[in-house]
């Protein structure tokens, strides 16, 4: 065959007849035919046996195994139910025995149910009766056991009581003489018949309650009741032994008589053992439930095991002929695959090498001589070289102007990136860095890297009333967008922060959510000629307030979460899932506080969610909060510095040579103590008898209580700290402002008790500016019994003063037709407005 002289410009292929060319897609198709049936009748074979096999294995499935695993399940209730029933003899206390007789019950519903669910091939419907009646038996045996423990735990704890009497009693005796004057002292017992008679009877009553025997116990109060028959019989020794008599008379029989019933108490004791133990000679139909469950499990055993072996022998039987299938199209495979490596395989590498040295710029000479679809194919690529060559011109000079294009994007983006940098340093001036955390936090840090040059989250964090307050938000969008977000969410918190209350984070991110929405232009109308469109940005946020004097921290979260780490786990508290600012909202958003017990061996962390979305590792897969966790954990040893340098070197590591997906803010602190706070012995407790049904006045009356356990708490703790002072003028101001609140309802509704109601609040405000001023001038004196004093006051003004002021609200609201915004809801048990609490 001859080639082509030039491989630029090779001569134009002649036409070749299209049953010519097509020899070799005829071969190829004829074996793909061949395969394609070979695999259609394998496909066949392997469904036909599939068929046999899932009809095999439909009993199976259907019938045998679940019947097995019922039967199992019944085995297992019936062994449960006997440990449980061997366990009521030897309980102690009515709990105990509830319990196990709530468990008793439920297996033997469970039991039921399952007997009942058996169907008739596995469990005829005679041996189903016979079952179902023992286990009737079996709970009728097993309620009449309960009652007679449960019985029985009554009468041993009523035994119990009268024993502590008794030993009391004994001492009594015993110490008669010892409180006499001295001027005529009384005699000791052990010289007085009387009480030598009183001791003797008290000893017959302890030895029946330690007797077994019900014969000995009746012996015991015959000879009991003789020694109370003898005290009208004794007489003094003495004259001066009258008194000692007459007091063992008056004092001493009568309590001894009303301890005579510990005899019956201890026949009644013995009675109940003899009647459990007669209870427990009657469960041995227990005995044949297991017996009949066990048999009836093991021959569905067998029946499984025989049907599964005569599908392992169909499943073999089915291979043996696929494998022969295989073995024919493995044949007509390599019958193919030689065709194709002599007629088709060796031509194509020639077409290619020539191919490869066009590309190389080296061109060898291409067989386009033939009558097959190969030369056909090798005179279509040198028409293309040629059409290649002429692009290549075109492109050379497209590439000339792209390259005077290019250069001056470069001078734009030079100038947008400079503007860009700069803006960063404001943006980072913006936020607070880690020396004012650290003049807030006794240790802290902070963790804040854009995705792009400027950022989309944004921190804040300051002094806020008696507290610290601490805002982590993520603001839609990063970079540029981002950052003018972050413009918008300052504004809000700080219009947000001189508006709230100090204390309520849940108010403050409420309050900012208002402002952002009124910011963004929601709810505004927009002229029609307007270009620009209301866009749907906002934030999500979590806020912390923090009193080191109290040792509480209050967050309140929007799509936004506190974790809380103690060495060994991290507990995550969520916010509501709901963000900040965003028109789809409504304009009141339900956010709520969360307390938690500040102390001195926890972190906690606030972080936007570019840590916990950004993708790395291996499988390409989030860092995700478990990650998270594993890692806060890792990292609680270490030192604050290496803390947060441990935390940044796992995120790098973890994202690897993946780009970063947003922006990343994490703020970490510590090292506050658990503030001074009274044991939940000694706190006051807003009971409910002391609430008033008016809600905004309990509530008042929950803080007022609050801020006297904080009091009580410093006393405790270091009555000379300047927070007890501080402690104090918060509560005198607080009840000052309650005060003029309870007057300014009373004024509205015209209460007729407002005068006297006045002069006691004015009474109590001077008496609490009286304390103040003796503690501000070192009194420590105050401290004692101020306790006593706030509470036993705010119990009394309640109970009597304001509970009548409540009665009359009420009172005024049913009559009114429309509630009245005075008014509050009536209160149930109170809990702060929009707080839950966590320990």
């Amino acid at each position: 065959m001859e080639a082509s002289t030039s491989p630029l410009m090779p001569p134009s292929p002649a036409p070749v007849p299209a049953p010519v060319r097509q020899r070799i897609a005829l071969v190829l198709r004829a074996g793909l035919a061949g395969l394609t049936l070979l695999t259609l009748v394998a496909t066949a074979g392997a469904l036909a046996g599939f068929w046999h096999l899932t009809r095999g294995l439909h009993p199976v499935v259907t019938e045998a195994l679940p019947s097995l695993e019922q039967a199992n399940a019944m085995m297992a209730l019936v062994k449960s139910i006997d440990a449980d029933a061997r366990k009521l003899p030897t309980l102690e206390g009515s709990f105990a025995v509830e319990t196990i007789g709530a468990h008793l019950n439920a297996s033997l519903t469970d039991l039921r149910t399952v007997v009942a669910a058996l169907p008739v091939s596995v469990l005829p419907e005679a041996a189903r009766a016979e079952l179902t009646q023992s286990i009737d038996i079996l709970d009728s045996a097993l309620s009449r056991l309960a009652a007679l423990i449960r019985e029985r735990t009554q009468q041993q704890a009523s035994l119990a009581r009268r024993i502590q009497d008794l030993v009391d009693l004994r001492a009594q005796i015993t110490a008669l003489g010892a409180d006499a004057p001295a001027s005529r002292p009384l005699p000791r017992p052990a010289t007085t018949p009387a009480a030598w008679t009183a001791m003797e009877a008290s000893g017959l009553l302890l030895a029946a309650v330690s007797s077994p025997d019900p014969r000995q116990v009746l012996a015991f109060q015959a000879r009991f009741d003789q020694l109370m028959g003898q005290f009208t019989g004794h007489e003094p020794l003495a004259s001066q032994d009258r008194a000692t008599l007459d007091l063992i008379r008056d004092r001493y029989r009568g309590r001894l008589e009303a301890l005579r019933d510990v005899f019956a108490l201890r026949l009644a004791v013995l009675r109940q053992d003899s009647l459990v133990q007669g209870s427990l000679r009657r469960l041995v139909v227990l005995d044949r439930l297991v017996h009949g469950v066990g048999a009836l499990t093991q021959s569905l055993g067998t029946a499984s095991l025989e049907k599964t072996q005569a599908l392992e022998h169909e499943l073999t039987r089915l291979a043996r002929i696929m494998l022969g299938i295989a073995a024919l199209a493995l044949a007509a495979a390599v019958s193919l695959m030689v065709f194709v490596s002599r007629r088709v395989a060796g031509r194509m590498v020639h077409l290619q090498q020539g191919m490869q040295s066009h590309v190389a710029g080296q061109p060898l000479a291409i067989e386009t001589q033939g009558s097959d679809e190969i030369a056909a194919m090798a005179g279509s690529f040198l028409h293309f070289v040629e059409e290649v060559h002429a692009r290549e011109a075109r492109l050379e000079a497209q590439a000339r102007d792209l390259d005077q294009a290019n250069a001056a994007l470069a001078d734009a983006y030079q100038v947008i990136s400079d503007s860009i940098r700069y803006a960063s340093t404001i943006q980072r001036a913006t936020l607070p860095d880690e020396t004012d955390l650290g003049a807030l936090f006794p240790d802290a840090f902070v963790v804040w890297e854009p995705r792009d040059v400027v950022a989309g989250d944004v921190y804040w964090c300051r002094r806020w009333g008696d507290g610290l307050l601490l805002v982590v938000g993520d603001c839609t969008g990063h970079g540029v967008p981002g950052a003018f977000m972050t413009l918008i969410a300052n504004g809000a918190f700080n219009g947000a922060i001189l508006e709230v209350p100090p204390g309520d984070p849940a108010a403050l991110l409420q309050r900012m959510h208002q402002l952002i929405q009124h910011a963004m232009g929601s709810g505004r109308a927009r002229p029609s000629d307007d270009p620009a469109t209301p866009t749907d940005g906002g934030l999500d946020a979590g806020a912390c307030f923090l009193n080191p004097d109290t040792g509480a921290l209050i967050f309140a979260g929007a799509h936004f979460s506190l974790f809380v780490a103690d060495g060994v786990t991290v507990q995550e508290i969520g916010g509501k899932r709901m963000g900040l600012g965003y028109r789809s909202l409504p304009d009141t958003l339900a956010l709520e506080n969360t307390r938690v017990r500040l102390s001195a061996g926890m972190w906690y962390y606030l972080t936007t969610d570019g840590l916990i979305d950004q993708i790395g590792g291996p499988k390409r897969r989030a860092f995700g909060k478990a990650r998270l966790r594993a890692l806060l954990t890792e990292v609680h040893p270490l030192s604050t510095p290496r803390r947060k340098a441990t935390i940044q070197a796992a995120l790098a590591r973890f994202q690897g040579r993946e780009p970063r997906r947003d922006d990343v803010c994490l703020v970490g602190f510590g090292g506050f103590g658990p503030g001074a706070s009274l044991d939940e012995a000694d706190a006051l407790r807003m009971e409910d008898s002391l609430l008033t049904g008016v809600g905004e006045i309990d509530q008042d009356h929950l803080k007022l209580f609050d801020l006297v356990n904080r009091i009580g708490g410093l006393i405790s703790a270091d009555r000379g700290s300047p927070r007890l002072v501080r402690a104090l003028e918060d509560l005198v101001s607080y009840t000052h402002w309650h005060f003029r609140h309870e007057e300014r309802l009373m004024l509205e509704t015209d209460f007729p008790g407002r005068t006297q109601h006045k002069r006691e609040h004015e009474i109590l405000v001077d008496q609490a500016s009286h304390l103040l001023d003796r503690l501000e001038a070192g009194d420590l004196a105050v401290c004692d019994g101020l306790m006593t004093f706030l509470g036993d006051w705010l119990r009394i003004h309640i109970k009597v003063m304001d509970k009548e002021f409540g009665n009359f609200l009420l009172t005024a609201q049913k009559a009114t037709p429309m509630p009245s915004p005075v008014l509050g809801t009536p209160a149930g048990p109170i809990s702060p407005p929009g707080q839950k609490a966590v320990s």
